[in-house]
């Protein structure tokens, strides 16, 4: 596992108990997320050679596009991570010192988290800041701007974004007073009270 930066866990307090943890099963994840991918590209696809037109196909225009999808894809994912770490320090009570993003080499994923506890709606923010940002945009900037690698590459991370949906509408269904911490290692969050709600 490869970390940019990072702090150890916060051990949990006797402020807070934990109750409940809500995990993302990726195995069975993998093979939907493919067909969502060539869905959503297509349709994509579609939409921007509706709007701007096929492009002339050249050699040099084909390999030029697919290193533009290559870097597009590669800074979009980074971003999508990035967009979590500002989520958390603006919609939590989270510090720099308590941020870790970092490449899951084995899993192959990149993950962004903090290990401070959140309330639910500052969670579901920071969640979902990456689909705004890395997928939403990007498709429109990549239409707009008639670069078709932009748009493709933001159809991948749409559908990549599945699991921060999950996520957010798991939170959804909880009770605004909770809070949640969330794991450094795996997609799962940790469901905690405070313990003076007990009393």
């Amino acid at each position: 596992m490869s970390t940019l930066f990072k702090k150890k866990d916060v051990i949990p307090t006797t402020q807070y108990e934990k109750i409940d943890e809500f995990a993302l099963d990726m195995a069975s994840l993998a093979k939907p997320m493919v067909r969502y991918t060539f869905v959503l590209t297509a349709i994509v696809f579609v939409l921007h050679l509706f709007i701007n037109g096929f492009p002339t196909l050249t050699v040099s225009g084909f390999i030029f596009g697919l290193l533009l999808f290559i870097l597009f894809y590669i800074l979009l994912i980074f971003l999508h991570e990035l967009c979590h770490l500002i989520g958390f320090l603006l919609f939590t009570s989270s510090t720099f010192s308590s941020l870790t993003i970092g490449l899951n080499l084995k899993k192959g994923i990149a993950y962004a988290t903090t290990s401070e506890y959140m309330t639910i709606k500052g969670a579901r923010k920071s969640i979902m800041l990456p689909f705004w940002l890395t997928g939403i945009m990007p498709l429109i900037a990549g239409i707009y701007f008639d670069l078709l690698p932009l748009t493709l590459v933001s159809a991948s991370l749409l559908v990549g974004a599945i699991a921060d949906i999950m996520m957010d509408r798991k939170l959804k269904t909880l009770d605004k007073d909770l809070f949640i911490l969330d794991s450094t290692t795996e997609p799962k969050f940790s469901i905690y009270r405070k313990k003076e709600s007990l009393n």
